[in-house]
């Protein structure tokens, strides 16, 4: 009973408010409605159809180049493209939704310049679906490029520093193969290209011959190919001797104590010498003067007179060659001794 009385109210109620709607809202209803709701659509149709323009920055540009040339400077290229197209569409376009792709032509790069003028084209654009380039912001650049040339060079060898080749020991014959390898690039540049290194070959704790495979090493800011990239590298290893100079080195005199107790002598040359001895290197590096021991024999010379007499020399340290004594004589003057 008490939902029947709820019903009848609600109807009573909406009664009474169609009734105070004007007649004009209510003649024709049905199709007054169906012209809002077509003009609706034809509004919402013009609306997407109607041409607007957008400005879009940074878009990138990419440069294909030919075989024959390089481009020098890759740094990147970006400009402003000038869009037509619905305001539905474009209102959601981004530099990441365009690609412009321009090649350079190989005939009119002029022989002998480093520069190619670059001109960007509507159609180098691409677009998304509903619009289209209407311009673009700088549309020209000036490229710095060099002619692809290639030439052979010679491979040396590099060795790491540390850790090195154990005390005493030292690179000796470096073989490689190949002995040349052939760079391509920019003309400039291998213009000034004469050889090209190996990465450094480690030596640490290395005391016999060894073989080696190594990479070679590559600049990268250069751009360049290298064929073959890898080389065999067969070292010797020896060991290390070093050459030494000792200035200054003063000469003894051997002489006999028999049957001389009426002579004596006198050197009346210089009575320093400079000797050069060689031997292993951490031998010699650690050597001293005084290590040396030069001297004249005048053993033999009995009778007073002027004596050209050769100097010879030794070390009481193991492992040392004399190389050279200069001078390599010295004069002596024997004279009998003045009565006392």
């Amino acid at each position: 009973m008490t939902r029947r009385i709820m019903m009848s109210s609600s109807r009573n109620f909406w009664r009474r408010v169609w009734d105070r709607v004007p007649m004009f809202f209510k003649e024709n209803i049905g199709r007054k409605l169906a012209a809002l709701f077509l003009s609706t659509l034809i509004y919402g149709s013009v609306r997407n159809k109607v041409d607007s323009h957008v400005y879009i920055k940074d878009v990138p540009v990419r440069i294909t180049m030919p075989d024959n040339l390089v481009l020098m400077d890759d740094a990147p290229r970006f400009v402003t493209v000038k869009l037509n197209g619905s305001k539905m569409v474009t209102q959601g376009v981004t530099e990441n939704d365009i690609s412009i792709d321009v090649r350079v032509v190989p005939s009119l790069y002029k022989s002998g310049s480093n520069i190619y003028p670059l001109t960007i084209s509507l159609r180098d654009i691409k677009t998304p679906f509903g619009t289209s380039p209407v311009s673009v912001s700088p549309s020209k650049f000036n490229l710095a490029v060099n002619p692809l040339v290639s030439k052979m060079v010679e491979v040396t060898p590099d060795f790491e520093s540390k850790p090195g080749l154990p005390s005493g020991y030292a690179i000796g014959k470096v073989s490689l193969n190949p002995k040349m390898v052939r760079i391509e690039g920019a003309s400039s540049i291998l213009r000034g290209i004469t050889d090209i290194k190996t990465k450094p070959i480690p030596l640490g704790g290395i005391t016999q011959n060894f073989d080696y495979m190594v990479d070679l090493a590559l600049d990268k800011s250069q751009a360049l190919t290298v064929s073959p990239l890898t080389v065999m590298a067969q070292v010797e290893v020896i060991r290390s001797h070093e050459q030494r100079r000792f200035s200054a080195v003063p000469v003894r005199v051997l002489a006999s104590s028999t049957d001389r107790t009426n002579l004596e002598y006198e050197i009346v040359s210089s009575p320093n010498v400079e000797i050069t001895v060689s031997g292993l290197k951490n031998l010699i590096e650690t050597m001293r003067k005084d290590d040396l021991k030069p001297y004249v024999d005048i053993s033999r010379f009995d009778k007073p007179g002027l004596y050209n007499v050769s100097v010879k020399c030794w070390s009481d340290r193991d492992g040392v060659n004399i190389r050279s004594i200069y001078p390599e004589s010295i004069s002596v003057k024997i004279e009998k001794s003045a009565a006392k």
